[in-house]
Order: structure tokens, then sequence, then C-alpha cells
């Protein structure tokens, strides 16, 4: 006599074709691909616009930000080495 707790096994060819017909519904009567696509146009565009204007936005003020201090820094370094070839220059004629 057979025990009625046993689970009974589905066999191989019914899982085959339950999980094919379970496919099939999915893709025809679910849009997955629609939603895909709606998902991208929602969400993924618009993070990447905000992401690209962020990236823009740093940079401007960065550059604007260090246009300055960069600019005196370089002139402070020309004006330095000036001086120190003006300043040899006249050691060199003292000596001679």
């Amino acid at each position: 006599m057979e025990d009625d707790t046993q689970k009974t096994k589905m066999p191989w060819w019914l899982k085959l074709g339950a999980g094919t017909l379970l496919l099939i519904l999915i893709t025809k009567y679910t849009p997955i691909l629609e939603l895909f696509y709606l998902f991208t146009l929602v969400v993924v565009v618009p993070s990447t616009a905000l992401l690209a204007m962020g990236w823009i936005t740093t940079g401007t003020f960065e550059a604007m930000a260090n246009w300055l201090p960069n600019l005196k820094d370089d002139l402070h370094e020309r004006v330095q080495e000036a001086k120190g070839a003006k300043e040899a220059a006249a050691d060199a004629a003292t000596a001679a």
C-alpha cells in the first residue's frame, strides 16, 4: 500500500511542456520589452541627462573657480623667473 504523504513527481515532459507554455503566455500577454523600453525612457534617460548636466556644471564651475588663481600663480612664477634671470645677469656683469 502506498503512502498518501509521498509527493507525486511531475514527469519531465510535463515540466518541459508547462515551462514552455508559461514562457509563451508570459511573452505573449506581458509586454516585457515594452516595459523595459518604458523603464529606459522614464528612469535611465532622465538619470543620464541629469548626470551629464551635473558633470558639465561641475566642470564649468571648477574651470571658472580655478581660472584666476591659476593665472595668478603662472604670472608669479614668470615674474620670479624673470627676477632670477635679471639678478644672474647683474651678478655676471659685476663679476666680469
